[in-house]
């Protein structure tokens, strides 16, 4: 079946007009197996040099996930860099999927993901992007926090089973990481056809959009995305009422 006529399909399955717009993404279709000692071992040692890294020298210069991607990194639409930050002053926070993007795109993009399964992580092998800019960032975060315990941290999430030839960290569910573990590459990384979709709607995402996760033999999986309606903003009488009884809507 060409793509056209698995389009036309998709949509005529999920009920949506043959103007819906569609979001193609990758679809990871890897097997779920035993995490192997060797494998476990191998993010050991590659984690140990970046804690020991971590804690020899402070960072230097903030790590931007946007425009500076550790080796191996997925390739990445360029997108454009945030406003600079002062030196030797990186943001403790992780960058999150939602920065740069409309609150109401969000549920999107968590669509987009699920439906592809996280083909953008089967490059994460045993290091999961992880460096010494993301340890320095966890350090300031949980400040006393020893080199150990954050050994300690990051393999006890290993769990006991991943995609076979994926991220370590990569789970039936997803991520086993919590984001504040993750790298700013990791929390904050859109493939190339998301990266564009999110381009072509940044003022908001279209009421319904078909999601159609493939590789180069067949679409794999559909979802549809459904955006929530706005919120209405009050009137000005709702307003006025509310301030003079002082709880929104109630009768004047």
């Amino acid at each position: 079946m060409s793509l056209a006529a698995a389009i036309r399909a998709a949509r005529r399955r999920h009920g949506l007009a043959e103007d819906a717009p569609v979001l193609l993404v990758p679809a990871h279709r890897g097997k779920l197996a035993p995490l192997p000692a060797a494998r476990r071992r191998a993010f050991t040692r590659h984690l140990s040099e970046a804690i020991a890294e971590a804690f020899a020298a402070p960072a230097a210069e903030p790590h931007n996930a946007r425009t500076a991607e550790p080796h191996n990194a997925p390739p990445a639409e360029p997108r454009k860099a945030p406003p600079a930050e002062p030196r030797n002053t990186p943001p403790a926070e992780p960058r999150g999927t939602h920065d740069g993007i409309a609150a109401p795109l969000v549920p999107l993009v968590r669509a987009a993901c699920a439906c592809c399964r996280g083909q953008c992580c089967t490059r994460g092998g045993e290091h999961a992007y992880l460096d010494a800019d993301t340890i320095r960032r966890l350090r300031r975060t949980a400040p006393g926090i020893g080199a150990g315990a954050i050994l300690a941290r990051y393999r006890a999430a290993l769990g006991g089973e991943t995609y076979e030839g994926s991220c370590v960290f990569h789970g039936k569910e997803g991520c086993k990481l919590d984001r504040a573990l993750r790298t700013d590459l990791c929390n904050s990384f859109h493939c190339t056809p998301l990266a564009a979709f999110l381009r072509a709607h940044d003022a908001g995402p279209p009421a319904r959009s078909l999601i159609l996760a493939g590789d180069d033999e067949a679409i794999r999986r559909s979802a549809v995305h459904r955006a929530e309606p706005p919120v209405a903003a009050p009137s000005a009488s709702r307003q006025a009422g509310a301030t003079r009884t002082g709880a929104p809507g109630c009768p004047t």
